[in-house]
């Protein structure tokens, strides 16, 4: 196809993958705002629930320590009095209104909604580089908004965490393994000189998503009635992106649209030591990763951080996902030391500002946590599929990528649901960060190995360029300009 081989064709498969990743970005991003959400009563038990009152707004409330007033609602009046008015002008009826509408279970239990829709996406992203083998990534990113839209759309019309679990988490992270995959994939294969540049910029969309969705969610949550409705306005958001995915044609290293291979599971990569310790480390840093994400919202309001104010936070983690995503992915070929001493960098000082998110005591260090933790872990993300290129053949990526994707499965499954419940059963998050931070670290660990097995042989460069045909040095000059053009 003549079409992708040019300059513009390319620059709009950029654009064309940009906009799902910044849905993705920012709807997983601002869950920790529907966190909040689902946490809340249903509405049609709110008038069987009495709520304690201070009728005087001078009045000391009966703690001063916001973390021990109680597990499942950890308030302070200060907080209340700031963002809502006066305690003392609440009424019931007032309180009712916005205090519903979730499924009222514990922390723990409701983390599992996120965790299962990532579980869900992340494990079955090694499927969907099979199929992008099999089918192309045209075909495997339209399914993926389809069935990422039929999961929003069914999850806000669902009566229970249990019905929310089965539609968000399954239906939407079907979506998020095939859009996700196949997003990465087709920017790799149309930019493979200049792949850390393209891919800096495509993963900036999910920086660039949480620093929108932050105040947008919140805007439709307390506009128009709730997460539900938020939903549903994501659901119209994913069928956009079916459209764009059309644009998503598969090509060779030489600008040609390939035709979709037989190909299945490839196991030779699991006879490669660095893909191995690789994906050992994956499975152990994001047992880290999104513990921060979900939980620093609810973190701060528990420290008497308002409502409004602890939302914007996932705004700060979205700035600097993107400075994080587009300083480094522009400087990553230029550095004088290999991107992965880059990314083992990012992996150790992420977990070094986890483990010490505990000793946070005002909004502005919240806000610092949430910049400086955003840059890194937004390295630490991004740069999953330049390590990938640097370690199997260029013919391997799609389905080492979608292993690698994989490989966060287990955290995403059941970790969020651990910092819920080691917060439910001290009625702190410091022992949820020390497990988080915990994490970060013995990853990195786990990555200091890989140089001492890499071999010379490994990496993407292996098959990537093809001899050439020993016809005169005439030609063969000709056919090294032509294919430095399309590169």
């Amino acid at each position: 196809m003549a079409c992708s081989r040019s300059l513009a064709c390319r620059l709009f498969v950029v654009f064309a993958a940009f906009v799902p990743l910044f849905l993705l970005g920012g709807s997983v991003y601002s869950s920790g705002v529907v966190f909040n959400e689902l946490l809340k009563r249903p509405c049609e038990n709110v008038s069987r629930i009495h709520r304690p009152t201070w009728t005087n707004s001078s009045a000391a409330p009966p703690t001063s320590d916001a973390t021990t007033i109680g597990c499942e609602e950890a308030t302070c009046i200060e907080c209340e009095g700031r963002s809502m008015g006066n305690a003392s002008e609440r009424t019931p009826s007032s309180e009712d209104a916005t205090d519903c509408g979730g499924f009222g279970e514990s922390r723990g239990s409701t983390a599992w909604g996120t965790s299962i829709y990532l579980a869900v996406g992340t494990s079955l992203s090694s499927v969907a580089g099979v199929l992008i083998d099999r089918f192309g990534c045209r075909s495997v990113a339209v399914v993926g908004s389809v069935s990422s839209a039929l999961g929003y759309l069914t999850a806000s019309y669902t009566p229970s965490l249990v019905t929310f679990v089965l539609s968000y988490g399954i239906l939407g992270g079907v979506g998020f393994a095939f859009l996700y995959t196949s997003s990465i994939v087709v920017v790799s294969q149309h930019w493979p000189k200049h792949q850390a540049i393209a891919n800096g910029i495509v993963m900036s969309g999910v920086g660039l998503g949480t620093v929108a969705f932050g105040p947008l969610s919140n805007a439709v949550i307390e506009g128009h009635g709730g997460w539900r409705p938020y939903f549903r306005f994501l659901t119209f958001c994913f069928i956009g992106t079916a459209v764009l995915s059309l644009f998503y044609a598969s090509v060779d290293g030489d600008g040609d649209e390939r035709p979709p291979r037989r190909k299945l599971f490839n196991w030779t990569l699991w006879r490669k030591p660095s893909f191995v310790i690789f994906i050992v480390a994956i499975v152990v840093i994001f047992f880290g990763a999104f513990v921060p994400i979900g939980h620093t919202i609810r973190y701060a309001r528990d420290l008497c951080v308002c409502t409004a104010d602890a939302d914007l936070l996932v705004t700060y983690l979205g700035i600097g996902s993107v400075i994080g995503r587009m300083t480094l992915g522009l400087l990553a070929d230029r550095l004088p030391f290999s991107t992965l001493t880059l990314y083992n960098t990012c992996v150790f000082f992420a977990g070094v500002s986890v483990l010490a998110a505990p000793a946070i005591s005002s909004y502005a260090g919240f806000v610092c946590f949430m910049l400086f933790y955003g840059f890194l872990s937004g390295v630490v993300i991004s740069f999953i599929l330049i390590i990938v290129k640097s370690i199997v053949a260029k013919d391997e990526l799609p389905q080492a990528l979608g292993w690698a994707i994989s490989a966060q499965s287990p955290s995403n499954a059941v970790a969020s649901p651990i910092a819920g419940w080691l917060y439910d059963a001290s009625c702190s998050y410091s022992n949820s960060y020390f497990f988080a931070g915990s994490m970060f670290m013995v990853g990195f660990i786990v990555l200091c190995l890989i140089p001492r097995f890499q071999t010379k042989t490994e990496g993407s460069e292996k098959g990537d360029k093809k001899p050439l045909p020993k016809t005169g040095a005439t030609c063969q000059k000709a056919q090294v300009q032509m294919r430095e053009s399309y590169v």
